[in-house]
């Protein structure tokens, strides 16, 4: 078994504007401005969906050739239940998501029942959706302080 380790650093910027590192890609990563940002970037909890999304979507284009299955075109719609007041402290609610929906879209002549499982395969095989579905364990290390 090899495991790998995989990084992101954020870093704030200003207000509620974030710039997300990881190797040599940058992104910004903002609120909307209902919710204080000035929406500049996704939020994060958007980001989550988007990645669940370029997972299966990924995953898919690397086992098309093993499943034999051709396709024009592939997206995924994802999207999610999650109650703000978690988020703002507003009583006793859970701050993630609630349920994560995902509809895959092909353009492809292939029969229905090989593109079902070539699916099932592809969705048992994305780190993403595993990550959220099996859950991980999240440590928060030891802050570093710096005075300044």
């Amino acid at each position: 078994m090899v495991v790998s380790v995989f990084k992101a650093k954020t870093t704030l910027q200003k207000q509620m504007v974030v710039e997300a590192q990881a190797r040599q890609h940058v992104i910004k990563i903002d609120e909307p401005k209902e919710l204080g940002g000035t929406d500049v970037g996704m939020n994060p909890v958007e980001l989550v969906l988007a990645s669940l999304g370029a997972c299966q979507t990924i995953a898919a284009q690397v086992y098309a050739k093993k499943f034999e299955v051709a396709y024009d075109e592939l997206y995924v719609e994802v999207e999610g239940d999650l109650d703000l007041d978690g988020f703002l402290d507003k009583g006793d609610v859970r701050p993630g998501f609630t349920e994560i929906r995902y509809t895959v879209h092909l353009i492809t002549n292939e029969p229905q029942e090989k593109v079902q499982r070539f699916l099932a395969f592809v969705e048992t095989h994305c780190p993403v959706g595993d990550t959220l579905t099996k859950g991980v364990r999240l440590v928060a290390n030891e802050p570093k302080l710096t005075a300044y």
